[in-house]
């Protein structure tokens, strides 16, 4: 999914290219238009210093104008011309720069004095810009109409044009870069807070921060207070679930108990099938409460976390307690652990995880478990492996070794509901689990546990 960050540039882009290509064609224009002026400003100043120099001979021929000083009217197809055509004694002067070309000038009658302007064919195949005026001046012979014109080279208005298009292209591409870095800055400083809001919500995914913490801008404050309030209210609810939850466990005890007591009264008078029957499902009832209870303790909020917990102190404990119990007393135990290592989960849910794991390989054990762990500081994790030598598990039944109750071997204590808790906690917690039978015989348990923050690991 494409993120806010790239949409945002993406769209900047797009409308920042707009504009800088509606810039160029309006600077184009408005270049070409001044252009365009100033050539007829100057071939206005030609044809009036052309009517300047008018002069007859005593005959009445027009003698070629002396005051025009600009080179370019001597040279050959310069790109500057100048023409004068005396139409009632067919008389027509030209500039040196026209040399054989004549400008075929519309005719097309206006008033004298007023100006046209043409585009007409010039030499060598080019188009020239003309400025045309007619004018009627005393001559010997009686007043007679001029027709006077000034012509210069379309190219230059063009290759001018070319040019600065060409000058004018890096410059827009250095402004189009420098808005879209300005953009980006912008974009990267406006989502800053949803940043921030982001590292928050995974503090509360992390069970690091219980609400969104932090001084957020005005345009999130309001998403902010209600995710804070829609965490609160389910705190709330969960904390009344899990007090109801306790509350039911510990009244359905002190029943069981009188019931169970008269299972057994049932079992010494010789009703045993009854008897028994009934302190199954008393122990079944029992173990079902003894779940919940466990379920009510773990901590369901951050802010509910007494502490971090040692993982490798809990885990010493665990194994001490074990040593003790008959059944465990003779296994050979192999720890091999870093002198600390810090969880980042509440002390008492910690204990229950690992403890319940561990019992679990001391029940099916034959002679040994081996407890592993190692720091990975680049997962952030602490991958813990627990290992015993018993029967293993069907392979098809693994999946289902967590599931409420599940038990596989019905001769061996326990209630079923141990590797359920697990279960329960990994899922709170969302560490990884892994369950698989090792290669030689028995079963291999390895969680990822979470390290808590700013921690230095020793080994």
């Amino acid at each position: 999914m494409r993120s806010i960050r790239v949409n945002f540039v993406l769209v900047s882009a797009a409308i920042i290219s707009a504009v800088l290509i509606l810039a160029a064609f309006i600077f184009l224009a408005l270049f070409s238009q001044n252009l365009e002026r100033r050539v007829h400003e100057e071939l206005k100043n030609y044809v009036n210093q052309l009517a300047a120099e008018i002069e007859f001979t005593p005959d009445g021929q027009l003698l070629p104008p002396a005051g025009l000083s600009d080179l370019r009217f001597e040279n050959a197809y310069s790109g500057l011309y100048w023409q004068i055509d005396d139409s009632e004694v067919g008389q027509q002067l030209r500039s040196r720069s026209l040399w054989d070309v004549v400008l075929q000038l519309p005719d097309d009658g206006h008033d004298v004095a007023e100006v046209h302007r043409y585009v007409l064919d010039g030499p060598e195949y080019t188009k020239v810009v003309v400025q045309e005026r007619v004018l009627v001046v005393a001559a010997p012979s009686g007043a007679r109409m001029l027709r006077l014109a000034a012509a210069m080279d379309q190219s230059v208005i063009t290759n001018a044009r070319d040019q600065f298009l060409k000058d004018m292209i890096p410059y827009l591409l250095a402004l189009g870069g420098l808005l879209l870095l300005g953009t980006f800055l912008q974009v990267k400083i406006g989502l800053r807070p949803l940043e921030r809001v982001s590292v928050a919500l995974d503090e509360v995914k992390n069970r690091k921060a219980s609400r969104l913490e932090g001084d957020f801008p005005i345009e999130i404050s309001r998403l902010t207070e209600a995710v804070n309030d829609l965490l609160a209210s389910q705190k709330d609810a969960l904390e009344r679930a899990r007090k109801r939850s306790g509350d039911l466990a510990h009244s359905l005890k002190t029943p069981l108990t009188v019931i169970r007591t008269n299972a057994e009264k049932l079992i010494e008078n010789g009703k045993t099938i009854t008897g028994d029957e009934i302190v199954e499902l008393t122990e079944q009832m029992e173990a079902n409460i003894r779940h919940e209870l466990l379920r009510s303790k773990l901590t369901p909020t951050p802010d509910a976390r007494k502490s971090d917990a040692d993982a490798t102190n809990l885990i010493n404990d665990v194994v001490r307690t074990l040593k003790r119990v008959p059944m465990s007393a003779e296994l050979v135990w192999d720890l091999e652990l870093p002198d600390q290592c810090v969880i980042a989960m509440d002390p008492h849910d910690l204990r229950e995880l690992l403890g319940n794991i561990i019992e679990n390989a001391s029940k099916w054990a034959a002679a040994h478990v081996a407890i592993s762990g190692a720091v990975r500081p680049s997962e952030g994790s602490f991958q813990l492996t627990i290992e015993d030598d018993g029967p293993g598990v069907e392979p098809a039944r693994i999946a289902s070794m967590m599931e409420r109750g599940k038990r596989f071997d019905e001769s061996t204590p326990g209630t079923g509901i141990g590797l359920s808790i697990v279960k329960e906690i990994t899922e709170i917690y969302s560490i990884p689990i892994t369950i698989q039978n090792r290669q030689s015989h028995g079963l291999s348990i390895c969680v990822h546990l979470p390290l808590a923050g700013g921690q230095r690991q020793s080994t």
